[in-house]
């Protein structure tokens, strides 16, 4: 329901709520780091761009979506 009822306005903002796009190529030393497809979430296809290797100051110790796939990360 979100999806549908924000999409022309996505559009209208030149937002890339769920379009495709790509391929890319992402530089060495470099993220591309996906948001929750919301109008305020920023990431590197909207604003963003590429995060720098040395810029992350934390990692993942839980997955938990999927839920089919819930685990620790060692």
């Amino acid at each position: 329901t979100y999806l549908s009822s924000n999409m022309k306005l996505a559009q209208q903002q030149g937002s890339k709520l769920t379009e495709d796009f790509g391929p890319i190529i992402v530089p060495k030393h470099h993220y591309f780091v996906m948001g929750v497809n919301r109008l305020f979430s920023k990431d590197s296809r909207n604003g963003l761009g590429y995060i720098k290797e040395e810029s992350i100051v934390g990692k993942s110790e839980f997955v938990f979506y999927p839920f089919t796939d819930v685990r620790m990360v060692q």
